[in-house]
């Protein structure tokens, strides 16, 4: 649209010059240099215009910031660089960066020497955005850790609290919906969640039919039935990012076993929520947080969090968060 105005200024301008041209073509011989020179005049001010028109047409830089520190003893890290596909931010003494970039997905690590490197693979900068980033220094004994060379994870990315939906419909193919038992459960688990984490306490419970992934809302964390499938532990999370929310898929016919339908959904909500992931990938293995913490996350969050470090197991049941 500016560049409309642009030619539109121009054509303007070429209309003057001819007539300022024919008005004093008879009066001097010198009307060529006049009219040169009112031309270049008039072109400096439709560039002058231009300029801020072209300037209100484009889109400001996002910004993101945050710290880098020691995931064990909250230490700033000096000298940490933060990356957004080819542009590098580094941190300065405090800890702190700040990148300006403009609005995408990128591929996004934060690294330093003494520190495992910290890798998304995926990352949507889409508004100004507080994070910081908690890295494992290469003095803790984590041979997985150490083999991968890091972990990835198409985070959740909550700004408020989502709402925690028990699906009382059936899920996709699902024949059969949770039974009271079984709804009872999840209350359980939802209410150990908001117990030790000041964030999650402010989720909203809600009750409501949810057929497929097309019905789940936006900022939601959706819990579902299926009979159908084998999942490992009984059932699976999954980020959905077009949407902000989590899904989690239970299959209770997995294991009749008592309490494993509870252990099971534990797990998976973890995921759901993104306190942690799995290293490596795919397979039942030492449980790892992912990170960055959103920044209304509290002490006792990152408490727990950073329990999870300091407590590697398999992901073999079962699984509590009672005296972790």
């Amino acid at each position: 649209m500016t560049l409309i105005y642009f030619f539109e200024i121009i054509n303007v301008i070429m209309i003057i010059q001819k007539n300022i041209s024919n008005f004093f073509k008879e009066i001097t011989p010198i009307n060529s240099i006049f009219t040169a020179a009112v031309f270049l005049v008039l072109l400096f001010a439709a560039v002058k215009v231009y300029e801020p028109l072209q300037a209100k047409g484009a889109e400001p830089a996002i910004e993101i910031t945050g710290k880098v520190l020691d995931i064990f003893t909250d230490a700033r890290i000096y000298k940490a660089a933060v990356s957004f596909g080819e542009n590098t931010f580094e941190t300065g003494a405090s800890g702190h960066y700040k990148a300006l970039v403009e609005r995408g997905v990128y591929s996004l690590s934060v690294s330093h020497g003494d520190y495992y490197q910290r890798q998304i693979n995926s990352y949507a900068a889409d508004g100004d955005e507080t994070f910081d980033f908690y890295l494992i220094p290469k003095s803790f004994d984590l041979q997985t850790f150490q083999k991968f060379g890091g972990y990835s994870f198409d985070r959740c990315k909550f700004k408020k609290p989502p709402v925690i939906i028990i699906n009382t419909g059936k899920f996709k193919n699902s024949k059969n919906t949770f039974d009271s038992k079984q709804i009872d459960s999840i209350n359980s688990v939802i209410n150990e969640l908001k117990s030790f984490s000041d964030f999650f306490k402010l989720s909203v419970v809600e009750k409501r039919s949810i057929s497929s992934e097309n019905d789940v809302p936006q900022e939601s964390i959706s819990i579902n039935r299926d009979d159908l499938s084998d999942y490992t532990e009984g059932g699976h999370a999954q980020f959905l990012p077009a949407k902000h929310s989590s899904i989690v898929v239970m299959n209770p016919l997995y294991n009749n076993l008592e309490g494993f339908f509870e252990v099971a959904l534990r797990h998976e909500l973890m995921h759901a929520i993104g306190f942690y992931t799995h290293v490596p990938p795919d397979i039942d293995s030492i449980l790892v947080p992912t990170l960055p913490i959103p920044p209304n996350y509290t002490d006792l969050d990152k408490k727990v969090i950073k329990l999870f470090y300091r407590m590697p197991f398999s992901a073999s049941y079962p699984h509590t968060t009672s005296g972790k």
